[in-house]
């Protein structure tokens, strides 16, 4: 399976988007260097890599899940099913 074609957006679509990204981040308690987990799982099926291993990984897949889903409801995506 090939990487997606990179998107152009407008700057301020990519503004709003950062500022969601951002809003997860804090919200979940992540620090900035782990804001590409966020970046990377914001547009993938939780099924593919919202699992808890139980190995107290930092951050942990839930704490993602959390920043995520909040940057998702920032940017008024639908709930994950």
């Amino acid at each position: 399976m090939s990487a997606p074609e990179a998107i152009e957006l407008d700057p301020a679509e990519r503004a709003r988007i950062d500022a969601a990204i951002d809003e997860g981040v804090r919200y979940a308690g992540l620090s900035d260097t782990q804001r590409g987990f966020v970046v990377t799982y914001l547009h993938r099926d939780p099924v593919e890599w919202l699992s808890c291993c139980g190995s107290y990984c930092d951050p942990c897949v839930q704490t993602i899940g959390r920043a995520v889903e909040r940057a998702r409801q920032v940017l008024g995506l639908p709930p994950w099913a």
